[in-house]
């Protein structure tokens, strides 16, 4: 979960400012060349600490009103559980998904994760594969930013990005009742009950979905 909170933030931090946090976009990138890990933690680079803005934005979104830059993100975390239903339906675009990822290790031979050729390329791997299945994704932001086209890939590349922690999510988290669901603040480390906080979030993929029993 704190994965695709992870790229809803890098989302939005493109849209608004035009960058993002370094360090963890190289994470959410390097996680999609991660095709036979040891572990979900693996796919993030073996560290949690790879995952800190993840944490962090997952923590601030349920403890905010959801209005605002709270609702940004938790429309664009939605949307990728949501559009990673389409995807595991459709077992052709799986199958050209896995296919197009493998193909980079060629390029990637010749050029640097984040330079703008791989960037590029991700970002046509989510706009051929991806994005047709619907439902289109809304970024919303800065317009002059958002009409550069560099800004444009790396937003798909991070939505792609989305996607692949939403598959480790689906398959690690599936058996959970939303019920039972609890979080810790990666600040001070206390436990509180954040199932009320976690239904714009849950309950609307859980209806989609599983027919999560909320109360």
């Amino acid at each position: 979960m704190a994965g695709i909170s992870q790229s809803a933030r890098l989302v939005q931090q493109f849209a608004h400012e035009g960058q993002a946090d370094r360090e963890a976009f190289h994470t959410s990138l390097n996680s999609l060349l991660q095709m036979d890990p040891p572990s979900t933690l693996a796919v993030f680079g073996g560290e949690e600490r790879n995952l800190k803005m993840g944490l962090e934005t997952l923590m601030g979104v349920l403890n905010a009103n959801n209005k605002g830059p709270a609702a940004e993100l938790t429309r664009y975390t939605i949307s990728l559980m949501v559009l990673e239903r389409k995807l595991h339906a459709n077992k052709s675009a799986m199958n050209t998904l896995g296919e197009r990822l493998s193909q980079l290790e060629r390029q990637l031979a010749h050029f640097e994760l984040e330079s703008d050729t791989i960037i590029s390329a991700l970002a046509g791997i989510y706009v051929d594969v991806v994005a047709p299945l619907g439902p289109r994704i809304q970024v919303t932001g800065s317009p002059a930013i958002l009409q550069n086209p560099q800004v444009q890939a790396k937003v798909r590349a991070t939505l792609l990005a989305g996607i692949r922690a939403a598959v480790l999510w689906q398959q690690e988290l599936l058996p959970m009742e939303l019920s039972s669901l609890t979080a810790v603040s990666p600040v001070d480390g206390r436990y509180g009950d954040k199932v009320s906080a976690l239904r714009p979030i849950f309950s609307e993929y859980g209806l989609l979905k599983f027919r999560v029993q909320v109360e």
